[in-house]
């Protein structure tokens, strides 16, 4: 599992500060005096909306030493998304010296408050043991919680864990059953993964023509710059067509250009195969 921290506070600063550019207008500035006001009293949520502006620079100069005091402010009063931007900050040593004991801290307390994208990147974190001891267990646990709520990478993630044994007993159906819940909602590596449990029968009934499909979808969703996802279907297409009949490829292709987000494609028969 991948660090999240650099692509949200990335995202974020694009969302807060209109697609990178910094701006700063009458209407910009008495937002800002309005926030400071409210945050000088002690909202919370306005302590985090002025952490998130002097973040990304908008209505008041980029300062992230600033960012981190006011986002530290609201966490400490319990906000589950400030303490998630604040442990993301000492992951990078953005405005607070890199710390990843410090990060962690401040991700359980979000995470233990539900917030989702906290929970998993803390099952990360026991996964590789950074900025806690590393745990198989707890980072399954911590899987668990956020693939439960819906998270699609948590749910992904936790098919593999059953289809490898790691933290949990190995079972290749429950892996199934998790890959399928991501995939249903668009995630490209469950979606892969899926066309690979069909292809070898794993936790699944041997299945070339939904293997294709799933593999058709993914194909279609994965982004331009994915390179190694990209090279990675192309490499699964390649190695089922030959295998399949035209009149299968054609039901493979139906069924990926009908596929809609939150279901799991289906056959309804199995003409011509075993």
């Amino acid at each position: 599992m991948k660090p999240l921290w650099t692509l949200m506070l990335v995202t974020l600063l694009i969302v807060l500060s209109g697609c990178g550019e910094q701006t700063s207008t009458p209407k910009t500035e008495d937002k800002a005096a309005k926030l400071l006001k409210d945050a000088e009293a002690g909202n919370p949520e306005a302590q985090f909306k002025l952490g998130g502006m002097y973040l990304a620079g908008q209505g008041l100069p980029q300062n992230l030493v600033k960012a981190a005091e006011w986002y530290h402010k609201a966490a400490v009063q319990g906000h589950a998304q400030a303490q998630f931007i604040f442990a993301g900050m000492y992951a990078l040593g953005y405005g607070v010296p890199k710390d990843p004991a410090k990060a962690a801290e401040w991700t359980q307390k979000a995470a233990v408050q539900g917030h989702v994208k906290a929970q998993f990147s803390l099952a990360g974190r026991y996964a590789r043991g950074d900025g806690v001891p590393k745990d198989p267990a707890k980072a399954v646990e911590w899987t668990q919680k956020a693939a439960a709520q819906g998270d699609p990478d948590a749910q992904c993630q936790l098919g593999q864990a059953y289809a490898a044994g790691d933290g949990v007993p190995k079972n290749a159906g429950k892996a199934v059953e998790w890959y399928q819940k991501a995939a249903a909602q668009g995630n490209v590596r469950a979606q892969l993964t899926l066309s690979a449990a069909y292809i070898g029968g794993d936790g699944v009934p041997k299945d070339l023509v939904l293997a294709y499909a799933w593999c058709s979808l993914a194909a279609a969703r994965v982004g331009e710059e994915q390179m190694e996802a990209r090279s990675a279907v192309q490499l699964v297409r390649d190695g089922l067509e030959p295998q399949l009949t035209a009149a299968e490829r054609a039901e493979g292709q139906r069924l990926a250009s009908h596929w809609k987000s939150g279901t799991v494609l289906a056959r309804e028969s199995k003409v011509g195969r075993p």
